[in-house]
């Protein structure tokens, strides 16, 4: 990462007051949308971070930040399906997969996105 990637990642609230932290931020008189995709951008890619490196509680709880504030990503859906999936969460992991069924146009990555999640949901029912 760039210093200027890498101070926006340092500069982005954690924690269980995070979705506080970030309300405020949004209040301070920046462009909202702006500083919205900017924060959803960098939660989204720590929790893919923690994702990658199995650490699946940190992953879900930076992911499901991104989650609340309703921005449609099929990435999104997807990582945050795989990480309750690791972690037992089953019911949740159907969510993101209706989610995922959900989406306006099915191209063919979301389309494995969908046959993958349901692979890893049937080899629980079978078992």
């Amino acid at each position: 990462l760039g210093p200027l990637a890498l101070a926006r990642l340092q500069s982005v609230p954690q924690g269980p007051h995070a979705h506080h932290a970030l309300a405020e931020r949004l209040e301070l008189g920046r462009n909202g949308t702006e500083e919205l995709e900017e924060t959803a951008f960098a939660y989204k890619w720590i929790g893919l971070i923690y994702l990658h490196n199995h650490d699946y509680e940190k992953a879900i709880s930076n992911l499901e930040i991104v989650y609340d504030l309703e921005i449609k990503d099929v990435e999104l859906f997807y990582n945050l399906g795989l990480a309750y999936f690791q972690v037992g969460n089953y019911d949740l992991t159907k969510k993101m997969l209706k989610d995922l069924k959900n989406i306006d146009v099915i191209d063919a990555q979301v389309t494995w996105m969908i046959k993958t999640l349901t692979k890893l949901l049937e080899s629980i029912d079978m078992s």
